[in-house]
């Protein structure tokens, strides 16, 4: 898994950074981090790769689920990872539709509320 980049979605949230955490300590993978407001995602980016000591964590902006931004954002990722809330049934097509576009393995993650 070292080549690796995995997409992280919902990575500002609890699940999403134990699961970036997780990975940037077990894993040579490469991570994309993603927020609504790119400043938010270069935060954490810059966050993650501190506590890290590593420079494997980028951050992008991702502010509409729309065909055109998924495509430029997924290019070259190996795996998504949907660790933010539940996504009614559009979003999720969407979002399916253009993880299998990039070639890309969906795992989708969710932590019951009381694990916060």
């Amino acid at each position: 898994m070292s080549s690796s980049r995995i997409f992280i979605f919902g990575a500002t949230g609890y699940a999403g950074r134990s699961i970036c955490n997780y990975l940037l300590k077990h894993t040579e993978c490469g991570l994309i981090v993603s927020s609504r407001e790119l400043e938010k995602a270069l935060d954490l980016a810059d966050k993650l790769n501190e506590d890290a000591d590593n420079k494997r964590v980028v951050g992008v902006e991702l502010s509409r689920l729309e065909t055109d931004e998924l495509a430029r954002v997924f290019t070259s990722i190996d795996v998504f990872i949907q660790a933010g809330p539940a996504l009614d049934a559009i979003s999720l097509l969407i979002l399916a539709k253009a993880v299998i576009a990039a070639g890309a393995h969906w795992v989708d993650l969710q932590l019951p509320s009381s694990q916060h």
